[in-house]
């Protein structure tokens, strides 16, 4: 497997335990990416990323404009990869990005903080932490990879309320020394879904084309 899958299945079990409750859909992108790498079955792999996408929209809590924005965005990217016009290295690129961005935070709050037995003040806390956290993201001053980074250290694949307690303490350490105000700020999960699928295109047209494996 080349260094981008070894990455890429990296990247998906750091997420599994960030999801906890939502692992399922952490799961199918681990299908997908996996669909990437071993084979070419396109028109598969594009249904899979609609399903998985509409899965996620449904378990957010994101306005319906936001909701029909990144669901024309990430449908047309399925129909493009099924064209052929994107190719799996832009395409695998996309996944990546996307599952390291606002939207993944924001499937974090909704799915996991909300669900848990933290109390009314911790999760107000917890959400104030996190607008901060994606702010930085999506402005560039947090790494993408953060949020996986400060799950590490949970003990399941479904994080405890003391584990969810430790992810957001760590998230608002990387939003203090990141110099985020300590203020609401409603993130643009769509625009932020824009940006991670233009990047993976542009980042992906310039990527040498995987090595195909000698079925011999």
């Amino acid at each position: 497997m080349n260094d981008q899958a070894v990455d890429s299945t990296a990247r998906t079990g750091g997420c599994s335990k960030v999801l906890g409750y939502g692992c399922l859909i952490v799961i199918l992108m681990g299908v997908i990416l996996g669909a990437v790498v071993w084979t070419q079955w396109r028109g598969w792999t594009a249904d899979s990323l609609r399903s998985v996408a509409e899965e996620m929209i449904k378990r957010s809590d994101l306005p319906d404009a936001q909701s029909t924005r990144i669901r024309e965005r990430i449908n047309g990217l399925a129909e493009d990869f099924e064209n052929g016009d994107v190719s799996t290295t832009q395409f695998g690129l996309a996944m990546g990005f996307l599952m390291q961005g606002p939207f993944f935070v924001k499937i974090f709050h909704d799915e996991v903080v909300t669900k848990s037995g933290l109390s009314d003040d911790e999760k107000a806390e917890a959400s104030l932490t996190l607008q901060r956290f994606a702010r930085g993201v999506s402005e560039g001053s947090i790494s993408t990879t953060a949020l996986q980074e400060s799950a590490s250290g949970a003990k399941n694949q479904k994080p405890s309320d003391d584990d969810i307690r430790a992810i957001i303490a760590e998230c608002k350490t990387k939003a203090d020394n990141a110099g985020i105000p300590e203020e609401p700020h409603e993130i643009d999960v769509a625009g932020s879904v824009d940006r991670a699928i233009e990047r993976a295109l542009k980042e992906g047209a310039s990527a040498p084309p995987p090595v195909a494996e000698d079925g011999g």
